[in-house]
Protein backbone atom coordinates (compact mmCIF):
# COMPACT_ATOMS: atom_id res chain seq x y z
CA UNK A 1 0.00 0.00 0.00
CA UNK A 2 1.02 3.28 -1.43
CA UNK A 3 1.98 5.85 1.81
CA UNK A 4 3.43 8.80 0.20
CA UNK A 5 4.55 9.47 -3.56
CA UNK A 6 6.20 11.88 -6.00
CA UNK A 7 5.64 13.42 -9.36
CA UNK A 8 8.35 14.09 -11.14
CA UNK A 9 9.01 16.72 -14.75
CA UNK A 10 10.85 15.43 -17.64
CA UNK A 11 13.83 17.54 -16.32
CA UNK A 12 13.24 14.91 -13.43
CA UNK A 13 12.64 17.66 -10.81
CA UNK A 14 9.78 16.58 -8.01
CA UNK A 15 6.82 18.91 -8.63
CA UNK A 16 4.05 17.51 -6.37
CA UNK A 17 4.03 15.12 -3.18
CA UNK A 18 1.48 12.50 -2.61
CA UNK A 19 -0.11 10.64 -0.08
CA UNK A 20 -1.61 7.15 -0.01
CA UNK A 21 -4.64 8.00 -1.71
CA UNK A 22 -3.26 9.92 -5.11
CA UNK A 23 -4.19 13.06 -3.66
CA UNK A 24 -1.69 16.25 -4.43
CA UNK A 25 0.11 17.42 -0.75
CA UNK A 26 2.50 19.60 -1.78
CA UNK A 27 3.39 21.41 -4.70
CA UNK A 28 7.57 22.65 -5.60
CA UNK A 29 8.15 25.75 -7.58
CA UNK A 30 11.66 26.00 -8.91
CA UNK A 31 13.15 30.00 -9.70
CA UNK A 32 16.56 30.63 -10.79
CA UNK A 33 17.89 27.46 -10.03
CA UNK A 34 16.87 24.39 -12.22
CA UNK A 35 17.26 21.45 -10.06
CA UNK A 36 16.47 22.91 -6.44
CA UNK A 37 12.83 24.11 -5.42
CA UNK A 38 12.14 27.63 -4.31
CA UNK A 39 8.86 27.44 -2.56
CA UNK A 40 6.67 25.10 -1.20
CA UNK A 41 3.14 25.24 -1.10
CA UNK A 42 1.08 23.15 1.23
CA UNK A 43 -2.86 23.58 1.73
CA UNK A 44 -3.49 27.03 2.15
CA UNK A 45 0.34 28.01 3.31
CA UNK A 46 3.32 28.82 0.87
CA UNK A 47 7.07 28.04 2.49
CA UNK A 48 9.98 29.39 0.93
CA UNK A 49 12.69 27.14 0.90
CA UNK A 50 16.16 29.10 2.03
CA UNK A 51 19.53 27.76 0.67
CA UNK A 52 22.49 28.70 1.85
CA UNK A 53 25.77 28.91 -0.40
CA UNK A 54 26.46 25.71 -1.59
CA UNK A 55 29.64 25.12 0.97
CA UNK A 56 27.00 26.44 3.79
CA UNK A 57 26.05 23.11 5.70
CA UNK A 58 22.53 24.18 7.17
CA UNK A 59 19.07 25.99 5.50
CA UNK A 60 15.67 26.68 6.58
CA UNK A 61 12.18 26.88 5.31
CA UNK A 62 9.92 30.04 5.84
CA UNK A 63 6.62 30.18 6.37
CA UNK A 64 5.28 33.08 3.77
CA UNK A 65 2.19 34.15 6.11
CA UNK A 66 4.13 35.15 9.07
CA UNK A 67 7.79 34.83 8.68
CA UNK A 68 7.87 31.94 10.97
CA UNK A 69 11.00 29.56 10.78
CA UNK A 70 9.21 26.21 9.98
CA UNK A 71 12.24 23.54 9.21
CA UNK A 72 15.36 24.46 10.06
CA UNK A 73 18.16 21.99 8.99
CA UNK A 74 21.25 21.57 9.16
CA UNK A 75 23.89 18.17 8.07
CA UNK A 76 26.47 16.29 9.86
CA UNK A 77 30.10 15.51 8.00
CA UNK A 78 28.81 13.07 5.66
CA UNK A 79 25.84 15.11 4.26
CA UNK A 80 22.89 13.64 6.04
CA UNK A 81 20.53 15.73 7.32
CA UNK A 82 19.16 16.27 10.40
CA UNK A 83 16.08 18.24 11.98
CA UNK A 84 17.26 21.35 14.42
CA UNK A 85 13.84 22.94 14.32
CA UNK A 86 10.72 22.77 13.58
CA UNK A 87 9.01 18.97 11.70
CA UNK A 88 10.21 17.51 8.50
CA UNK A 89 7.37 19.97 6.31
CA UNK A 90 10.17 19.57 3.09
CA UNK A 91 9.30 15.46 2.03
CA UNK A 92 12.80 15.61 0.79
CA UNK A 93 16.00 17.05 1.52
CA UNK A 94 16.97 20.09 -0.30
CA UNK A 95 21.22 19.64 -0.19
CA UNK A 96 23.99 21.58 -1.65
CA UNK A 97 22.46 22.19 -4.92
CA UNK A 98 20.36 18.99 -5.26
CA UNK A 99 17.72 17.62 -4.42
CA UNK A 100 17.89 14.01 -2.37
CA UNK A 101 15.08 12.04 -1.49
Amino acid sequence: MLAQGFLWDDRLRIIAELDGAGNVVSRFVYGNRVNVPEYMIRGADTYRINHRFISAACGFVVKLGDGSVAQGVDYDEFGIARLVSGTWLVPVRVRRGGVRS
